[in-house]
């Protein structure tokens, strides 16, 4: 058994990194990343840390709960069956916030990254991914008007692909000057 340090929430705006114990090696089916780099969502992590949900109102989340979905990493072991990710790739995966986690490449959205990418920079694709989601959503066509809510990271990174894409962008946030 290996050793994880993980990050935990206990219950509403508490939050701890505990000890966990995974098999070493995975299993056959499964991939063992060595997380060197993943990012917090101030979006969706904040909600569940606060327990509260984007209006405000109280969600049910369920505690603990161990948060996550942008680690990039280094494939410690590839397990056998698994023919697409080699011992050594840098991966980016959706998985949480732990020195090491085990995850199923048929089952979680993952994917690997050139032998020399700044690992560093890969947890944002994920984000740049979520405010791509929104953008092919939108009903909106280049050289129209295209109106983000909100100007944190996602919001950012959707008026630059917006702005990218020719659409013309207004951009709305809160600010306390």
């Amino acid at each position: 058994m290996d050793s994880v340090r993980r990050v935990v929430f206990t219950a509403p705006e508490q939050a701890q990194i505990e000890t966990a114990y995974t098999p070493r090696p995975p299993e056959a089916d499964q991939v063992a990343l060595r997380t060197r780099w993943s990012l917090i969502s101030t979006g969706t992590e904040l909600a569940v840390y606060t327990n509260t949900n984007a209006l405000g109102r109280s969600a049910a989340w369920q505690y603990p709960h161990y948060p996550g979905y942008a680690a990039a990493g280094v494939v410690e072991t590839a397990g056998a069956t698994n023919h697409r990710l080699t011992d050594g790739a840098l991966v980016l995966a959706v998985v949480g916030h732990a020195s090491r986690a085990h995850f199923r490449p048929d089952r979680t959205l993952h994917v690997r990254l050139p032998d020399d990418f700044p690992l560093h920079f890969a947890p944002f694709i994920r984000m740049a991914l979520v405010s791509l989601a929104s953008l092919r959503q939108a009903d909106v066509l280049a050289g129209e008007w295209l109106g983000v809510v909100g100007l944190g990271l996602v919001g950012n990174l959707g008026a630059q692909f917006g702005l990218a894409a020719g659409f013309r962008v207004i951009g709305v946030g809160r600010s306390e000057l």
